[in-house]
């Protein structure tokens, strides 16, 4: 018998879940000195798998599992999944490295055959792979099902949102229908092709509806469509703040907050003092003057407190992503500054 596999789902998964993988060789499994091997392929570009694998490890089989051996993989491909994939601002976007394709091989051997394998070597399905995660709820081994990738139901804005994004299943959607705009996802197997986004001030804009309540409408390369409607609220008076994040789905999208009050300053100084005794002998010289002082070392930080506004109760697993999310950008006067989330309370 060969060896057989309990695997990944095929399709889009995220590498910050377990990627487990099982194995069986069931006539080969009880022989002395047996033991399997995985290769491990992570790499971009075509669906052709490499000659070569980026890793390969050895696992004997488990004694209280009947044989079988294990191995999550996902440590191994995060350390090839980028998050600085986006070049923000970018209109139509693709995913570029933000995914990889993965796939491994398994082959079984024992001491007395030496290099010689006992068991063919086996090629596991191949998934795309992104730095996204799945909550304890999805189970294990559990692929985006989704075509359009996020959890929001409701985009909300303001005229002063400066940056925001929607991915989508390249495979899964064959066009975006905005008012009497379309866009059309750019054909292609290649992985950076996969997952297509836009940004979604520029989309609006083009499509003359920057400011208004409308509908980006995702037509399904299934049939039917998915609707996620655009609604604008009022700018608060202290103007509005845009963050992106990477979400469960290993893509950036954002979230606009109002400011509450003005930011304010918080600044730490320290003080250098000249010495009174500025001749060669050590002996005081009061003519030049008082002694000086020096401001150096200064830090300052930028406090302001931001609202989300009202926010439909679909907006809690969204809310927990940000706060979650292992890449945050908080985008403020033309610039973009990396963020992390001290408190979740």
């Amino acid at each position: 018998m060969a060896i057989t596999y309990t695997q990944q789902p095929s399709g889009k998964l995220g590498a910050n879940s377990p990627l487990i993988y099982q194995v069986n060789d069931a006539s080969q499994k009880a022989t002395a000195g047996f033991y399997y091997k995985f290769e491990v392929f992570v790499w971009t570009g075509s669906t052709t798998i490499p000659v070569t694998p980026i890793a390969t490890l050895t696992k004997l089989p488990d004694t209280y599992g009947d044989g079988r051996a294990y191995m999550d993989i996902s440590r191994i491909v995060t350390q090839y999944v980028k998050t600085n994939y986006l070049v923000f601002g970018a209109t139509a976007p693709l995913i570029d490295l933000g995914a990889y394709w993965v796939q491994i091989k398994v082959s079984g051997f024992n001491t007395a055959g030496g290099s010689t394998a006992v068991s063919v070597a086996v090629n596991s399905n191949r998934i795309l792979a992104t730095r996204g995660y799945a909550f304890t709820k999805d189970g294990i081994n559990s692929a985006f099902a989704q075509n359009v990738y996020t959890d929001r139901t409701q985009i909300f804005l303001t005229l002063e949102t400066t940056i925001d994004y929607l991915w989508y299943n390249q495979s899964g959607v064959s066009s975006v229908t905005i008012g009497g705009t379309t866009i059309t996802p750019i054909a292609g197997t290649l992985s950076t092709q996969q997952i297509q986004g836009f940004e979604i001030k520029t989309a609006l804009t083009t499509a003359g509806l920057w400011g208004t309540n409308c509908n980006i409408v995702f037509n399904l390369s299934g049939g039917g469509t998915q609707t996620i409607p655009v609604i604008f609220d009022c700018a608060t008076r202290y103007g509005a703040y845009s963050v992106l994040f990477l979400n469960r789905f290993g893509v950036y999208e954002g979230m606009t907050f109002n400011g509450v009050y003005q930011p304010s300053w918080a600044v730490n100084r320290e003080d250098y003092q000249t010495a009174l005794f500025t001749n060669a002998d050590l002996t005081t010289a009061w003519s030049v003057g008082m002694r000086q002082t020096k401001q150096f070392n200064i830090q300052s930080k930028e406090n302001m407190v931001i609202s989300t506004n009202w926010i439909p109760e679909s907006y809690v697993t969204y809310m927990a992503q940000l706060l979650m999310s292992e890449a945050i950008t908080f985008a403020y006067g033309g610039i973009y500054y990396g963020v992390n989330c001290t408190d979740t309370n």
